[in-house]
């Protein structure tokens, strides 16, 4: 009888530690589950933010070319509008020097280039035009007076070209 209740003891013993073998793997099982889950969901993450982050940064380089490619061609814009002011001064001079004593004109100089202001002027027989970015310079007949942006007034009297008399 002795070992019967020694057999059954330790049977018992050895259920219940079975029994609790088998709820600590469940458990086991039921967490790695879970950690598995946990997981999947921050892998997805991850990965979103990693598209998110490329696609965001080929967006940047894009707007950044495009930004460049606009502010080229503004400049340009720029350069041909000047180009065209001091072109117009030089041909109302070369006008007004081929023309009869008597002739009298008046034209218009724009008084920014796209909104950027600039100095135009006379020295020698040259006419410069300068700004930030351009600078220009065409040359011109001999003229007296200044140049101003605005209306301005060519006269030529006694074979001599004026400017704003």
């Amino acid at each position: 009888f002795k070992n019967k209740s020694v057999t059954r003891a330790s049977t018992q013993t050895a259920v219940l530690r079975l029994y609790s073998c088998k709820r600590s793997t469940r458990a086991l099982k039921w967490n790695e589950g879970k950690i598995l889950s946990n997981s999947k969901r921050s892998q997805g993450a991850i990965e979103f933010l990693s598209l998110f982050i490329v696609v965001f940064m080929f967006a940047a380089i894009f707007l950044l070319a495009v930004q460049e490619n606009t502010r080229d061609k503004n400049l340009e814009k720029q350069r041909i509008l000047a180009n065209n002011i001091a072109l117009t001064i030089q041909d109302e001079i070369n006008l007004a020097s081929q023309a009869p004593d008597g002739y009298s004109r008046e034209f218009s100089i724009p008084t920014s280039i796209f909104g950027i202001n600039y100095e135009i002027s006379f020295a020698g027989n040259s006419v410069y035009l300068e700004s930030d970015k351009i600078k220009l310079s065409y040359s011109i007949r001999p003229v007296n007076g200044d140049i101003q942006k605005g209306k301005n007034t060519i006269v030529k009297n006694k074979g001599v070209v004026y400017v704003n008399p």
